[in-house]
């Protein structure tokens, strides 16, 4: 806006200087070109006709002669011409100053209105960025009060999450407990039946024959034993009884010394004694005298020819068990391709054991439960699956009871 001013007061000043140049040019030119001529009268310039005039010369007093009559006529010619002019000038120059005025007031309207516009659209723009803004603070708001609430349902079922898993834990745990239980149960089951069957024999044996049985690893005299059975209302006899091989291989880790020794002394010593050792037995009312042998030390077995094989493995090292079916069965069944395989795990009484949990977890590992041990027995086409244990000798008695059957059913 300033500049525009002063370009047009710049403009309105070069106008009038030309108009002045052009209209009002110097006295000499004026009255050189009419016939006239300028001349000094008392200090001032005079324009005056071309002729003779009487002229009185100024004294140093300044007294001057009288001025004719003519010369005062050409002066008051000189004046209208004068004045005229002027006027002309001035009215051209009004009438130049008007337009300039218009058109500075058009530029001045275009330009306001110009302004007027944008300050209007500014104006609305800035009302609807200020709209927009509130828009999206409202819509901030709303999103945070709806992320809050997702938080907390996060938190919520973060926490419901935990408790669930606290429960599968404990469920998980009871589960195991409860699966240990029913093998637990399951072998006792077996043992006891296995007990009724051998009575439910010897009392049909005993019922159609009127024979005692005793057997006693107590070393006594013919006599001394023949008196003891009289004692007892019978007398001793001397029976026939059939002869069976048992051989126990395995890794060192499934003690089978601890469990022949425990079978044969019916308490646990835990040190080893012999590599061999004979039991008489009677199993389903047929006696039988089953001679035990132990592989340790011995890394195949094929000078023993034997009717049944136990083949052990640690419950609580499951690289025992892997070592069956990678070592053991390969072994066996290489010399003795038809010979019954009883698979038997051990160490039963530590599969609870949390010590043990514990030292096979920092390895990733865990005790072997009944239906890993089951799969392996099927796998290697063994006729029974069993669990024992040579500390409390649980179901000890049911494995070897299981080897005689296998034995006979094996020969019959």
């Amino acid at each position: 806006m300033e500049k525009t001013r002063l370009l047009f007061g710049y403009t309105i000043t070069r106008i009038i200087r030309n108009i002045r140049e052009r209209w009002y040019p110097r006295p000499q030119l004026i009255c050189e070109n009419t016939g006239y001529h300028t001349v000094r009268l008392h200090g001032k310039e005079q324009i005056m006709k071309s002729g003779i005039y009487n002229v009185n010369v100024e004294n140093r007093e300044g007294i001057t002669g009288p001025e004719t009559q003519n010369h005062h006529q050409d002066e008051g010619k000189a004046q209208m011409c004068k004045g005229r002019r002027c006027l002309v000038l001035i009215t051209v120059s009004l009438g130049l100053i008007c337009v300039l005025l218009l058109v500075f007031i058009i530029l001045q309207h275009f330009t306001i209105t110009a302004e007027r516009d944008l300050t209007k659209s500014y104006r609305n723009t800035v009302e609807e960025f200020n709209q927009t803004i509130k828009s999206l603070q409202h819509n901030y708001t709303d999103l945070m009060i709806e992320k809050d609430q997702l938080q907390n349902l996060f938190n919520l079922v973060i926490q419901k999450k935990l408790e669930l898993e606290t429960t599968v834990n404990k469920l998980t745990a009871e589960k195991d407990q409860l699966q240990r239980s029913v093998e637990s149960l399951s072998q006792t089951k077996l043992e006891l039946e296995s007990r009724v069957t051998s009575l439910s024999n010897e009392l049909s044996k005993k019922s159609s024959k009127r024979y005692f049985f005793s057997t006693s690893n107590e070393l006594k005299s013919w006599s001394d034993s023949r008196q003891y059975c009289r004692d007892h209302g019978g007398d001793l006899v001397i029976i026939n009884s059939e002869e069976k091989q048992c051989v126990i291989v395995g890794d060192a880790a499934a003690d089978k010394e601890s469990l022949l020794v425990s079978y044969i002394t019916s308490c646990f010593q835990g040190e080893y004694m012999s590599d061999n050792y004979s039991a008489s037995v009677t199993v389903d009312g047929n006696p039988v005298t089953l001679a035990i042998w132990d592989t340790t030390g011995q890394e195949d077995c094929d000078r023993l020819q034997t009717d049944v094989y136990l083949m052990c493995f640690s419950l609580v090292d499951p690289d025992s068990l892997e070592n069956v079916w990678v070592k053991w069965y390969p072994e066996v069944r290489h010399h003795c391709p038809d010979t019954p395989i009883i698979l038997v795990g051990t160490k039963h009484d530590l599969r609870d054991d949390k010590e043990i949990i514990e030292e096979l977890k920092k390895n990733k590992k865990t005790p072997i439960i009944y239906h890993q041990g089951q799969a392996v027995a099927k796998e290697i086409a063994a006729v029974k699956y069993l669990e024992c244990s040579a500390s409390t000798q649980t179901c000890l008695k049911t494995v070897f009871d299981e080897a005689v059957r296998a034995a006979l059913n094996h020969m019959n």
